[in-house]
């Protein structure tokens, strides 16, 4: 690391007067500050590893490693095409990108009721790029269980519309959709019968058929919200934010309009906004 910032420091200096370096290096930079205060976190609360952060989140849902449910998602087989094409892509190559980390966390613990543990210590085996400070307190983050960030719920169905339009993705890593035309190819167990006969697929034998996952997320989303609006659990909020939250000042509004970079957040999954 601190070759890294002294790199950077050279950089910054050699490319003081060119504005688009000048904004991404200090991106980069703002970057590294993130990195170092995630694994202070886990340094400061080591349990982040095993336990749910926030007390009033915990005992929701039972860890259980052979359920069905988490069986299908770490082979990809879950019936959502662009959760089962992430899954087998990571399985192969042993990376993806930060979106799909989040959708695959917030798919297992919202779309199919699981608890965050099995899931986390499955992707922490596949992941190339690892790192246990930032890995913890970010799938903790995408699962709800830390009381104190907003809820983040991917539709993976929108998330394929948006990221992957052409269906090429999908096509490549779950190659029993290729026959099927591109409007069904993010939904298969929507095809409708006149069409599955014509194409030769059927749902439920040639790819599975998925669970309720929009009603199980809106389930767990419900819970989640009303547990964390009782007074013990925004007290224990509180708590949580004194201890582990960045003590680093806002940025008044001018600072903000000039340094747009450095109050985003390092996230491992995505740096953008949240999708329903």
């Amino acid at each position: 690391m601190r070759e890294v910032v002294q790199s950077l420091r050279r950089q910054r200096k050699k490319h003081v007067e060119d504005t688009p370096w000048s904004r991404s290096l200090r991106a980069f930079a703002s970057r590294l500050h993130w990195h170092c205060h995630f694994i202070q976190k886990l340094e400061s609360e080591p349990s982040i590893e095993s336990q749910t952060l926030h007390p009033a989140l915990r005992d929701l849902r039972e860890r259980n490693p052979e359920h069905p449910n988490l069986i299908a998602w770490k082979r990809g087989q879950t019936g959502v095409p662009l959760v089962d094409a992430c899954m087998r892509s990571l399985i192969a190559t042993g990376w993806i990108n930060f979106r799909m980390r989040a959708m695959l966390i917030s798919h297992a613990t919202f779309g199919l009721g699981l608890h965050w543990y099995e899931p986390a210590l499955h992707l922490a085996r596949l992941f190339t790029d690892f790192e246990p400070g930032i890995h913890y307190p970010q799938v903790q983050m995408q699962a709800g269980a830390t009381g104190t960030n907003a809820l983040r719920v991917y539709n993976p169905i929108k998330q394929a519309e948006d990221n992957d339009p052409s269906g090429e993705f999908v096509a490549r890593w779950v190659p029993e959709l290729t026959t099927l035309p591109l409007e069904w190819r993010a939904k298969p167990w929507a095809l409708p019968k006149s069409l599955q006969k014509r194409l030769g697929f059927q749902p439920g034998v040639d790819y599975p058929i998925p669970n309720d996952f929009e009603a199980e997320a809106r389930h767990w989303k419900k819970i989640l919200y009303e547990l964390r609006r009782t007074p013990d659990a925004r007290e224990a909020s509180k708590a949580i934010v004194d201890k582990l939250a960045s003590q680093q000042r806002q940025p008044t509004r001018r600072a903000k309009k000039a340094k747009p970079a450095d109050r985003q957040q390092l996230s491992l999954f995505d740096k953008g906004g949240l999708e329903e």
